[in-house]
């Protein structure tokens, strides 16, 4: 072996033993930032359950404070004529002076004047009122205590009435393309049912009929029923969904084309109105 291939060897062998040591002290900060990984890991976890449990408690605390607690409401039935329903209201109080009279007030959203309902005690420190409220409403509630000393109230329950059945039904309609004598129209209907406080009548609230009205430029051209022409499919016993997917051809031809508005207008066994309206084309 001459100089040079001695020299050569040397470099090698020197080059062979640093990519050892460099590959050795990589995998050594590679398991350490590993370690380092899964410690944040773990001080991120202690510190969400911490947050979780001081949550709890502050929750727990302003419980405790509050002068009316475990207050809840649930659907009883509805009826359709008129459209009502009726609504059992629960509650306990913490505590209450022996000179008190208990009153329930409630009143629709957007309304200044509230009724009064003296209550009595159902158990200890735990009342229920039931109310015919009107299905199309949202309400207010508060407890109200008058002695002769003082009069104190505090709010209740938000009674989402008219949410809560509006919020039973969910659609999207959209307009894929039009031309002067035609309209690609998609519309998805929902109806929920799972695990609703309106579950007992669902058979009651069932969509009945569901009609699209078709409007360019402000102007009326065709009316289609949804309903009649879609393919219906079942999730659960209390889920539905109904999927209308048509080209629809115009009764006449459209001059100019301009904006395009679909409205469509969902019934059900009640009479209730469900209106939605075409996303934006």
């Amino acid at each position: 072996m001459n100089k040079k291939q001695l020299v050569l060897a040397v470099s090698i062998g020197f080059l062979v033993i640093f990519s050892l040591i460099n590959y050795v002290q990589l995998t050594k900060i590679s398991d350490d930032m590993s370690i380092l990984r899964h410690s944040i890991e773990g001080v991120s976890s202690s510190l969400n359950d911490i947050e979780y449990r001081v949550s709890n408690t502050l929750h727990e605390f302003n419980e405790e404070q509050r002068w009316v607690r475990n207050s809840f409401f649930e659907v009883k039935g509805v009826q359709s004529e008129p459209e009502q329903v009726k609504v059992l209201v629960s509650w306990a109080l913490r505590e209450l002076d022996h000179n008190e009279q208990l009153f329930f007030l409630y009143r629709e959203q957007g309304a200044s004047e509230w009724q009064q309902i003296e209550v009595e005690e159902v158990d200890s420190l735990s009342y229920e009122i039931e109310l015919i409220l009107s299905l199309k409403g949202n309400y207010e509630t508060q407890i109200l205590a008058v002695s002769e000393e003082r009069k104190r109230s505090e709010e209740l329950q938000y009674l989402s009435i008219f949410d809560q059945v509006q919020d039973r039904i969910h659609a999207e309609v959209y307009v894929y393309s039009y031309s002067h004598d035609y309209m690609d129209l998609h519309i998805m209907m929902q109806q929920y049912g799972g695990g609703h406080m309106f579950l007992e009548d669902k058979e009651l609230l069932k969509i009945r009929s569901a009609k699209a009205h078709i409007y360019v430029n402000d102007k009326l051209l065709e009316t289609v029923d949804v309903l009649a022409n879609s393919n219906q499919e079942t999730y659960t016993p209390y889920d539905l969904m109904y999927e209308y997917n048509e080209r629809i051809q115009f009764d006449e031809e459209i001059d100019e084309l301009g904006q395009v508005r679909v409205e469509l207008i969902i019934k059900d066994g009640m009479g209730i109105e469900y209106k939605r309206t075409s996303f934006d084309y």
